[in-house]
């Protein structure tokens, strides 16, 4: 059992997490000293911050991603933290291909090549579908469906992909809405039990192929991005012949650009999702004063030119999007 704690900051579409080698196990971390890890640990108001974290297990021929929101709550998985887990794997490894598997799942993982701001990317493609979810012994759909006590206006989709995510097409895009509607479907556990992420969807081009992604996600409320619900508006997209099947589409978050292609039919949408996965930093810092969050300094490693690189790409992006008049809230 390990008295220090190696921490690796990494974000993908600026939605930060810390990647930590080992099962929580091997730090002492379980229920309650777990939570309180996790949440000290991810604490904005604290010395470090962050929106979740991944624990990584190496152990098994095919490494275990075991991921937690930052109000200490475990979730299936992060997508945009994903992609970070998946280009540490194959660094470690030294290959350009690999395998990870969280919240039960495969994940297949490539090294892309680095775009011209000099950003590493990566690319990640989940071997379970994203598909309707069920609800019920009935196993009824909620398919473009009207719920009154969301909205009387808007038409809602509810997929497993494997997070549960409930989308929605928009022609405007209203924040406040978004909240208030993810947070009564959040509170809603009558109908998601498990609580569920809930994005709008906006298109800002005319060829179909570039949109407008803003999720209210569970155990954390706005991030910058939520590549798990990019896919799923991809798939809303796919289903409602919006989006082509078997072609990339771009999803700008405010975090940054995402690359999503849905491959599969109606029935099994499978998702491919590229974008950046940066680190910020790298530090060891010791476990019990995180578990008391008594942390008041720490050294770290930063890599500069890799977050610089990446703020080029964001600032690309931000402009883009007030070009085609998308006034982005700045929370990166």
């Amino acid at each position: 059992m390990s008295s220090t704690v190696d921490l690796l900051k990494a974000h993908g579409c600026a939605n930060d997490v810390f990647l930590i080698e080992g099962d929580p196990g091997a730090y002492g971390l379980s229920g309650d000293r777990l939570m309180r890890f996790v949440r000290h640990l991810c604490d904005r108001g604290g010395r470090m911050g962050a929106d979740g974290v991944y624990f990584i297990d190496t152990s098994p021929s095919v490494a275990v991603a075991q991921y937690f929101n930052s109000d200490g709550s475990p979730a299936e998985y992060c997508g945009n933290g994903l992609r970070c887990v998946g280009r540490w794997l194959a660094e470690k490894d030294d290959v350009d291909r690999t395998v990870v598997v969280s919240g039960g799942e495969k994940f297949e993982v490539d090294v892309l090549p680095p775009s011209s701001e000099g950003v590493h990317n990566i690319s990640v493609r989940s071997e379970r579908p994203v598909r309707l979810m069920r609800f019920g012994a009935s196993g009824t759909t909620l398919r473009s469906a009207m719920v009154p006590e969301l909205s009387r206006q808007l038409r809602f989709t509810a997929f497993n992909g494997p997070n549960p995510h409930l989308v929605a097409c928009v022609e405007n895009y209203d924040e406040d809405l978004l909240r208030s509607i993810g947070e009564t479907a959040n509170a809603d556990r009558s109908r998601f039990a498990h609580g569920i992420n809930t994005s709008f969807v906006l298109p800002v081009s005319s060829d179909g192929r570039d949109f407008y992604v803003r999720t209210f996600e569970r155990g954390v409320g706005f991030t910058p991005s939520c590549a798990s619900g990019a896919a799923a508006a991809a798939a809303l997209l796919a289903l409602d012949g919006l989006a082509p099947i078997g072609e990339p589409i771009r999803v700008r978050n405010n975090g940054g650009p995402l690359t999503i292609t849905i491959h599969g039919d109606e029935d099994n949408l499978y998702p491919t999702q590229a974008g950046n996965a940066t680190y910020v930093y790298a530090a060891s810092v010791d476990v019990g004063l995180i578990v008391n969050g008594s942390v008041k300094d720490f050294a770290l490693e930063a890599f500069l030119d890799e977050m610089q690189a990446v703020d080029t790409l964001w600032w690309k992006n931000a402009r883009h999007l007030e070009d085609l008049g998308v006034n982005i809230s700045v929370d990166v």
